[in-house]
């Protein structure tokens, strides 16, 4: 006998199945209507074979247009999302500070988004803050679009979450989660504040762990890293940001003083973004761990006399 549940939630007959000792068998049907079979799929028996295939590929050209058009909202966010905090939340916020560091910290100073936050730009999404970057607006192709679905698939406790890209304004911005206690190269830049030996093995244990990921991730390579790319959120913990937007040029030219942490073979500028190596990264991250461990900017540059 074949049983299934029928529009009752009870169990009926369907379908009895005779098999005698000479080999052969017979069927009896239990119903008379066959749409009372597939009553849960609105009385329509499924398809042998599913429209796109069982592996997805044979899509009809509109189903997967429309497919891609869902998969790429995910990604894509309306530039009307994106509000500017009002200055009263913007100050009420900026109240966020060092007060509830740990114990290991000693805090005498606040800080604000406006000296937190000096490469990214704040906006609201849902009501919920978050950072961005602007890109100059840019021809994008399907391997682009690929990749920014990629690029909101990586989780990882070290590596800051990318939400999404605008690109229906007059320049993209690229949208990443808050971290509410700004740049690693901030909290350095501070200088009024010191750090216990177990935090600095902390904070270079999660920038390596975060950059471990990404190299085995299909980036392969951050390509950005330097300490205003190592963000620290709430519990003090480090996420690497800014990855994987090497197709996206810059809203304005990077700074020259960006090199001090680029690999050598990087300064030279002969490399493509697709180019850049993970020792590349490794350098980049021996040069993030000096400053946390001297607790100086890159190079001890401020007090350099070299031009």
């Amino acid at each position: 006998m074949l049983y299934a549940l029928n529009e009752k939630y009870d169990q009926a007959s369907y379908m009895n199945l005779t098999y005698s000792v000479d080999g052969g068998a017979s069927v009896s049907l239990g119903y008379t209507n066959e749409a009372s079979l597939w009553f849960w799929y609105n009385g329509l028996r499924p398809l042998s074979v599913p429209t796109c295939g069982f592996t997805g590929t044979e899509c009809p050209l509109s189903q997967k247009r429309l497919e891609r058009d869902r998969i790429d909202a995910e990604w894509q966010i309306p530039l009307v999302k994106l509000q500017k905090p009002p200055k009263r939340e913007k100050s009420q916020m900026s109240k966020r500070s060092l007060q509830s560091a740990p114990s290991n910290i000693t805090d005498t100073s606040k800080m604000t988004f406006d000296n937190t936050f000096s490469n990214y730009s704040i906006f609201y999404l849902d009501k919920d803050p978050v950072l961005s970057t602007a890109h100059p607006a840019s021809n994008l192709f399907r391997a682009d679009y690929d990749t920014f679905v990629k690029l909101r698939k990586l989780e990882h406790e070290n590596v800051n979450k990318f939400i999404g890209l605008s690109i229906d304004g007059a320049e993209y911005l690229s949208v990443w989660k808050m971290c509410m206690r700004g740049s690693l190269q901030d909290i350095i830049g501070q200088g009024n504040f010191s750090i216990d030996p177990f935090f600095m093995f902390c904070v270079i244990r999660d920038m390596a762990e975060g950059l471990k990921y990404l190299h085995n991730s299909f980036l392969h390579v951050h390509a950005n890293l330097r300490s205003g790319t190592v963000l620290i959120n709430e519990s003090w913990q480090a996420k690497l940001t800014d990855y994987g937007l090497g197709n996206l040029a810059e809203e304005k030219k990077p700074m020259k003083r960006r090199q001090l942490w680029m690999a050598p073979e990087v300064i030279r500028g002969t490399l493509l973004p697709h180019q850049i190596e993970k020792s590349a990264d490794i350098y980049s991250l021996a040069v993030i761990a000096s400053e946390v461990l001297t607790r100086k900017e890159a190079w001890n540059m401020s007090e350099r006399k070299d031009t």
